[in-house]
């Protein structure tokens, strides 16, 4: 047997079909500003509700709002600032 000829389908042609790579949900709904905005409004919701303001009594509830806004953006594909050492 000789050498196989490309029939359509091989993968010569696959270049044409490959679509871009997706831009995460990070990027798409804005950034780390966008992740700001929600995790503000967030907690100032929360921190207004009477029934909920209790459990946040004694936090330092701007470096929890850093650290949901770290995991939010982690957890919707931008960059995470949390270092696993094993």
């Amino acid at each position: 047997m000789g050498n196989a000829a490309m029939v359509p389908g091989d993968m010569g042609m696959l270049p044409r079909f490959r679509t871009r790579k997706a831009r995460s949900i990070y990027d798409r709904i804005g950034g780390h500003e966008a992740i700001e905005v929600v995790v503000e409004d967030f907690y100032s919701r929360v921190l207004a509700d009477a029934q909920l303001a209790g459990f946040f009594a004694g936090t330092n509830v701007n470096r929890l709002k850093g650290k949901q806004a770290e995991f939010l953006a982690a957890a919707l594909g931008g960059r995470c600032p949390i270092r696993v050492s094993r």
